[in-house]
Parts: C-alpha cells; sequence; structure tokens
C-alpha cells in the first residue's frame, strides 16, 4: 500500500508445511511487514537540490527451516542379523530413532532498519542496513542418556543471534565519452548461541576427516557456531631431555606431537583442548569497476573475504609421516629422525596419537582476494549494425575466477565439504574451482 507517493506498507503471510515434522506440527506461520518512508519527496527535503532520492526502511519478518533429514519425527525400523539357537542366522528388525510428534519447524524472526541516499541525480548512491536475526526453536540432533536405548535424537532445542550491517556504495566517476563506475559492498555479522538443550552448556559434533577424530566441533552458549576444537601444537619431542622434561600423557615420546598443558596441570589429556578455530569471517565484500568508451566496456569484479579459518583436512592425511599415503615434500625434508633429531616436524600417520586428534597445525587463514569476473566487449556503432539490418551488435570475452590472492596452502580457501551449517569451513577432498574463458556475440533485433 502506497501513500501519497512517501509512504508505503507492505504485509504478507505465509503457510508453509512439511511432512519431516510431527504429526502436532505439521504447519508454520511466517508473518512479514515492511514499512517506508520516501523523505525525498517532502517538501522541506526537495529544497535541497543536490538529494536525489532519501528513503528511510523499516522490516520484520519470520522465516521458517525444515533442512533436516526425513522421516525424523517417525518411528523407523532398520535391519539386524542375529543368532538363533547358536547356529541360525535370522534378521530381525529393530527401532532405530526416537519418535517425536512435537518437532517443528526452525523459526527465524528478523528486524531491518536501513536507509538509501543518493544525491547529483544519483550519481552517487549508498544503501545501508543494520539487522537483527534471532533462530529460536533450533533443529538440533542432541545428546540424550544412553539408558534410554538412543544416545541421540532430533529435537527443537536451543536459539541463536546473528547480527550485522551492509553498505552498498556506488559511484559515477565519469559520464561522457569516457564512463566510469564503481559498485562497492561491504558486510559485517556475528553470531552467538544463546542457549542449547535444557541443561546443556555446550555440546559437540564429529567433523569426520577421520573416524577416530571424535567431538571436534563445538557449540557452546555464548560463542559462535564454526568454533574447531582441539590441541594447540607446539612443535616436536626432539630428544630425550625434552621427553624427560615433557607433562605426561598420550603423546609423550620421541618424535611425537608437542602440545600446550591449557589448563597448567601437568597432563596432557583431553581437558587441554581448546577452541583453536573460527570459520567465521570479519568481513567479507567486493568491488566492481566499470569502464566503457568508444564503443568498448571493460568490467573487473574483486570479491573477498577476511578473518576466517579454515581446517585444512587434505593436511591431515599429506602429513602422515608413518603412514602409507604420499606425503608432502616439504614435510618429508623436515619430519624427525633418529638419524635427524634437529629436525622440527612431529611423526604423524598410523598409531600415532596426533593421528587421532585435531590440532591447530591443521588450521590456516582462509582470507583471500579474488578476481572473480573480468570482460571485454565491443558494441559495433549503429550505423554500421544498420547496415547488416540489425538494431545491436557486440562481442566479447568473459573470464571467471582468474586469480586468488590467499595465504592458504589448499587449492580454494573458499570451501566447506560439508553440507550442515554447524560444521563449516572444512577443506577435505575438495574439487579445485574452476577458471573459465569464454567468447561471445549479443545480437539484437
Amino acid at each position: 500500500y502506497t501513500f501519497d507517493n512517501k509512504y508505503v506498507l507492505n504485509a504478507s503471510l505465509r503457510v508453509d508445511g512439511s511432512s519431516k515434522f510431527g504429526a502436532n506440527n505439521k504447519y508454520g506461520y511466517f508473518p512479514a511487514v515492511s514499512v517506508a518512508w520516501r523523505a525525498s519527496e517532502e517538501e522541506f527535503i526537495k529544497k535541497f537540490d543536490f538529494i536525489s532520492n532519501l528513503r528511510v526502511r523499516t522490516s520484520f519478518g519470520m522465516t521458517g527451516n525444515n533442512q533436516i533429514p526425513s522421516y525424523q519425527s517417525l518411528s523407523q525400523l532398520e535391519n539386524n542379523k542375529v543368532v538363533m539357537n547358536g547356529s541360525t542366522v535370522e534378521i530381525g528388525r529393530y527401532p532405530s530413532n526416537v519418535t517425536n510428534d512435537d518437532l517443528k519447524w526452525e523459526s527465524q524472526k528478523q528486524y531491518n532498519i536501513g536507509f538509501d541516499f543518493g544525491v547529483l541525480d544519483n550519481r552517487f548512491s549508498i544503501t545501508a542496513d543494520f539487522y537483527y536475526k534471532r533462530i529460536d526453536d533450533m533443529l538440533l540432533q542432541v545428546n540424550i542418556p544412553s539408558t534410554s536405548g538412543y544416545t541421540k535424537a532430533w529435537k527443537n532445542a536451543g536459539s541463536m543471534e546473528n547480527k550485522g550491517m551492509e553498505f552498498a556504495i556506488n559511484a559515477n566517476w565519469f559520464k561522457g565519452a569516457f564512463n566510469w563506475s564503481t559498485d562497492f559492498n561491504i558486510s559485517f555479522y556475528k553470531n552467538k548461541i544463546l542457549s542449547l538443550d535444557k541443561g546443556q552448556y555446550q555440546q559437540f559434533y564429529d567433523r569426520g576427516i577421520n573416524a577416530k577424530i571424535t567431538s571436534d566441533v563445538l557449540l557452546r552458549v555464548g560463542m559462535p557456531v564454526g568454533i574447531y576444537y582441539g590441541y594447540i601444537s607446539d612443535g616436536t619431542y626432539n630428544n630425550d631431555t625434552e621427553v624427560i622434561n615433557g607433562y605426561p600423557g598420550p603423546n609423550l615420546g620421541l618424535g611425537q606431537l608437542k602440545v600446550v598443558d591449557v589448563n597448567k596441570d601437568g597432563v596432557i589429556d583431553s581437558n587441554d583442548r581448546t577452541p583453536i578455530a573460527d570459520v567465521n569471517p570479519k568481513h567479507t565484500g567486493g568491488i566492481g569497476n566499470t569502464f566503457s568508451y568508444k564503443g568498448f566496456d571493460l568490467y573487473a569484479f574483486f570479491r573477498w573475504s577476511y578473518g576466517n579459518d579454515v581446517v585444512n583436512g587434505n593436511a591431515y592425511y599429506l602429513v602422515g609421516t608413518t603412514s602409507i599415503n604420499n606425503v608432502l615434500k616439504s614435510v618429508y625434508k623436515d619430519v624427525w629422525s633418529a638419524n635427524t633429531p634437529t629436525n622440527n616436524y612431529p611423526l604423524y600417520g598410523r598409531g600415532t596419537w596426533g593421528e587421532s586428534v585435531l590440532r591447530s597445525d591443521l588450521v590456516e587463514d582462509g582470507s583471500f582476494l579474488r578476481l572473480q569476473t573480468l570482460s571485454l566487449g565491443y558494441t559495433f556503432p549503429a550505423k554500421l549494425v544498420k547496415k547488416w539490418k540489425i538494431d545491436k551488435a557486440r562481442v566479447y570475452v568473459a573470464a571467471q575466477n582468474l586469480w586468488t590472492c590467499t595465504g592458504y596452502s589448499g587449492y580454494d580457501p573458499e570451501v566447506s565439504v560439508r553440507n550442515s551449517a554447524l560444521t563449516p569451513g572444512l577443506d577435505y577432498s575438495s574439487y579445485p574451482r574452476a577458471y573459465s574463458i569464454s567468447f561471445g556475440v549479443s545480437l539484437g533485433f
């Protein structure tokens, strides 16, 4: 609804149903409302000729999430083989999950306030948005007492908040025979877990680098999603003196991984694990520039992420110096051995303690700057194309993912091989991101 071309109101109600949820909660109801004030249409603003557009807006909306495996609210049966009478193998069935008729939609409430401001016939403009999102009734697979016959169950448990701000700036620097315009955007956000299941302060998940590494993903109240939990690497036990002075623990031995005694109790054990990585970036953004002159046009778009960690699961296997896997040449030359006791790379791989733990030397900075798009085109003069009996003709060459600047040692810092939102930021056997170059012709009739 628009009144006097100044005041705008939008409202909607969405009803979604999903067979994934329990019999009592198949449907979710998600309203949304937004209000905007076109201040630039007010007489007291029109006095300022340089202001082309000024709009203030706010909104509230709810959405739902049903991204869980199917049939989790229903009792399911799985096959199992049992031996009868000491010799006969029979196939039986048993309930494999907990029934939950109350399993329901995860609800997300978002509040937003922003403004649009343009000057000099919108030659320069800025858009700003500030938002707060709260997620309640999160769909989590929580731990339950094993005396129930199960260890985990899907339920609505806990809440989380996301808050941030986004800015977009557009500038037309030159207009005429030569044109140059810039589009810039940057985004900042933070998330925090507000609560988990009743009585829970933290919960662990397995990322799946190796079956021996467990409980390496941490959800803890007051911390963000995307925290890795493990040991802080501290070099190698190079000689007998270091072993004698070392902390008792499963890693105490020549050539073994040395880790930090985080809780300072003089023993290395699971209590020395600590958050070692945060996959959340401090900010992300992009900048694009468009140039045109006498029919030629050039466009370049860069995109970046800054401050996020990546867990290099590939390195877990490529540094397995005592296993049958291939290893990196740099590791092979620097690994500890009885003949090279001054080498500082610890023994990893089959049978070693370092093989069974997540450790900080697998964590790398995932910040990057990427040339996402680069294109060059030429539009033929109108007088010429009319002779060809067409209205417009343009030829172009475009490239994607041409160049990436990053300190990450893997193929691609922008990677997450797990589909769960709770376990992002893992690089493990991911396919390298391809670059592409295309040529084309665009015709208008």
